[in-house]
């Protein structure tokens, strides 16, 4: 993949000019202003939690679809039905809201479908448990 030209490479142009990141062939480095840009004042050691990742996102999610991706972080790494799942974040399965909501998950890559079930995305989950 070419990483300088189409949607990508401009993305990563606006983030290099606006002095967010550096950026070579073969990695994408955030520095200072990006960190502080996302609320870090440092690079962490450690990936950050699954609270972390969840709270970042939380301000761009409608309430329905902070409420699945509760109930799917809490089942995890269980799948949970569609059925199950829209009971449990009282989200409408008829009217087409339900799949609405968890295409917007999907599209911040925070959870994986499936024809009848959903699941919190692995990338949540970046730390060991211990």
């Amino acid at each position: 993949m070419n990483l300088r030209n189409g949607t990508l490479g401009a993305y990563l142009r606006e983030l290099r000019d606006a002095g967010y990141v550096t950026d070579t062939s073969r990695e994408v480095t955030i520095l200072g202003p990006g960190l502080q840009r996302i609320g870090l004042s440092s690079p962490r050691t450690a990936p950050p939690s699954t609270d972390d990742l969840v709270a970042l996102y939380a301000p761009k999610l409608k309430a329905g679809e902070r409420r699945l991706l509760d109930v799917l972080v809490r089942a995890y790494p269980e799948s949970v039905e569609k059925q199950q799942l829209s009971e449990q974040a009282d989200v409408n399965i008829r009217n087409g809201t339900l799949g609405a909501y968890l295409r917007a998950l999907k599209r911040f890559g925070l959870v994986e479908t499936q024809q009848r079930e959903a699941s919190a995305s692995a990338t949540l989950f970046l730390q060991k448990t211990k």
